[in-house]
């Protein structure tokens, strides 16, 4: 993980492209999914469709962006109150995520679901890659 990127991109970049290019620039999957971890959501939408757009972005880091930007609403058909840009990107995420665009990683981080999401998104149908963590990583070293 290059941490000084991550710190380059929280703490320095003085815009949307700076972070943009930085994004761009990120070199492996370990750092692409702990700059989206700590991502700014206020910052909007633009920095989060690159992360889902880059190459190294797994279906460990595509599920964590869907649930840091409140995917679940979508699942449990309570989107009424998102904004459409918001509503857009979850759906965008949730359309690749069901497409099986996103390859699967090796399990060095993990993204855990409350069990009260588990049992809500269960009980509204939602496809089993978007509770089952076990199905986001690979097992194989």
């Amino acid at each position: 993980m290059n941490q000084e990127l991550i710190d380059h991109m929280l703490y320095e970049c003085e815009n949307v492209q700076e972070l943009l290019s930085a994004v761009d620039n990120i070199p492996d999957e370990e750092t692409l999914f702990h700059y989206a971890r700590l991502y700014n959501w206020d910052d909007g939408f633009e920095v989060p469709y690159a992360v889902a757009e880059h190459e190294y972005c797994t279906l460990g880091t595509a599920m964590m962006l869907f649930f840091d930007a409140e995917g679940e609403l979508l699942l449990l058909n309570e989107t009424d109150e998102l904004e459409p840009e918001h509503l857009k990107f979850i759906s965008f995420l949730h359309d690749r995520i069901l497409n099986g665009y996103y390859r699967k990683s090796l399990p060095y981080f993990d993204y855990k679901l409350s069990n009260t999401c588990v049992y809500r998104l269960k009980k509204a149908g939602a496809a089993p890659v978007f509770y089952d963590n076990t199905l986001w990583y690979n097992q194989k070293g």
